[in-house]
């Protein structure tokens, strides 16, 4: 199973924090060309296209999905201005 297929992309499509992965251990680590394509399985030609970009690959999605909590959103969005309103800023955390 590919690094694409385990992280629920479509074939030929990294996703962003793939390619964070790629330059970070070319350009921080200093790791061979060769030792990322294999840790990653991932031809050397990918590697080399990824590190080659000078600027990131833009983000593209068609829509917005809709969320699992969309049917209580609104009643969560209620929830949380009433404890906003009763509970300090402190205490609350997200």
């Amino acid at each position: 199973m590919s690094l694409r297929e385990t992280q629920g992309g479509s074939p030929g499509v990294f996703c962003m924090e793939t390619v964070a992965k790629i330059r970070r251990r070319r350009l921080v680590d200093g790791e061979t060309i060769s030792g990322i394509a294999r840790e990653l399985r991932v031809s050397r030609n990918t590697v080399k296209k990824y590190l080659n970009q000078t600027e990131p690959t833009a983000y593209r999605r068609s829509e917005q999905p809709k969320p699992k909590l969309g049917d209580y959103d609104a009643r969560l969005v209620g929830w949380l201005a009433r404890l906003r309103l009763s509970v300090p800023l402190s205490v609350v955390t997200y």
